[in-house]
This record gives structure tokens, sequence and C-alpha cells, in this order.
């Protein structure tokens, strides 16, 4: 089958923010915990929303939304120094789009670090829909966003991908009733993606093509 739409993670499946989201973690731990985390604890918890995150380490809400607020002017001040696209995304994002296929964000950053990331690297004009934190009550691996993009871009779950790099994407994605697709970037390990079982591989951005009729 071709797909109709395709659905995207942002962080670790359009953009590489790795760098970006390890420094910003340990910038907060150190400011705001006086600890060290190891890159690899961060990354095995990137699935989790930042709060989510954050609140492994300290049980005070207050505390945790200090931290937010630590995190994000961080990041915010080194966003555009330290994120990269991913190679191919701006070439594959523009032959589907205009082949017609409907595509949207599903990212469980808050709005302002979305648009930050599709604005830098002028990728907006290719989504017709994007949800983000703010946008719903539950998030991946939660089906609740994912079905809010397939109802934005106005199809059934059945004709459409999502892409993503963790398994809540994976899992959000078959919980909504869409087709699931794992990139092979990913910081995950291969078996924590084969273990929800994607629909397809993708190697390179371009592999999106002929799955979605385009080329």
């Amino acid at each position: 089958m071709t797909y109709a739409g395709v659905l995207f993670d942002l962080d670790g499946t359009l953009l590489d923010t790795v760098e970006l989201i390890v420094r910003s973690y340990q910038h907060t731990f150190r400011q705001c915990l006086g600890r060290e985390v190891g890159e690899g604890e961060i990354l095995a918890n990137l699935g989790l929303t930042l709060s989510a995150h954050l609140a492994l380490y300290h049980q005070d809400p207050a505390k945790v939304e200090e931290m937010v607020a630590v995190y994000r002017t961080f990041n915010l001040a080194n966003h555009d120094r330290l994120a990269r696209l991913f190679p191919g995304v701006r070439e594959t994002l523009a032959a589907l789009a205009g082949a017609g296929v409907r595509l949207a964000v599903v990212s469980s950053k808050g709005h302002w670090g979305v648009r930050r990331g599709l604005d830098l690297f002028d990728l907006s004009r290719f989504f017709q829909a994007v949800v983000t934190l703010e946008d719903t009550e539950r998030h991946k691996p939660d089906p609740q966003p994912v079905e809010m993009a397939v109802e934005r871009l106005g199809l059934l779950p059945g004709e459409t991908l999502m892409v993503g790099d963790s398994p809540a994407d994976l899992e959000a994605g078959r919980r909504a009733g869409t087709r699931t697709a794992a990139v092979a970037w990913s910081t995950f390990p291969p078996q924590a993606l084969r273990a929800e079982r994607p629909d397809h591989l993708l190697g390179r951005m371009a592999d999106l093509l002929p799955l979605c009729g385009v080329g």
C-alpha cells in the first residue's frame, strides 16, 4: 500500500538534537541538583516529556518546574548552534509535499521548541499540521497526539504512517491505528525498536518516497 499522510516525530527523527538535549539536561542537573548524569542515562529516557524526565530526579513539583525553566533557557540559548538537520530531510519533505502527501509533526516537545526547530531549517512550509506538548492532555506513547494529527490532516489512521526514532513514537502510532516506521539513525537500541513491531525500517529519509508512491 501507499500512504496518503506521514507523521513525523521531531527530535531524533528530523532534527539531530542529541548534543543539544544532553547538554541541556546536564546543565540543568548541575545547576539545580549539583550532580552529574551520564549521556547514556539521559538518552535512555528521551521518550518522556521534559517534565516527566526531570521528575525522575526530584519529587517536588516546584523543583521540577524550576528545572524545566533552567533547561529551556539553556536549550533556547544554544539551540541554533547545536541543532542539525539529518541528511535528506529537506529534500524528502519537499518531494512528499510536492506530490500531495499530507505531512504533520507529532512531538512531545513544547510549541516554542518545535517551531524554533522547524523555522531554523525552513521546514514549517511542508507541514499541514503540528501537534506539540500543549495540544493534548496525554502524550506519547499514548495515542492521543497521533490521533489528533491524523484528524487534523483529514485522513484515516490506516492510510497514515507514523515515523519516529523511539519506542514511544512507534507504540503511539500502533495504538492509534496507523502504520509505523522506525528510523535507523535512532539512539535507542535496535532491539528496543523491533520490540514495537514497526511496519518499516527506514535506512535513510528517502526510503519514505516509494512508500508514498513518490519517485
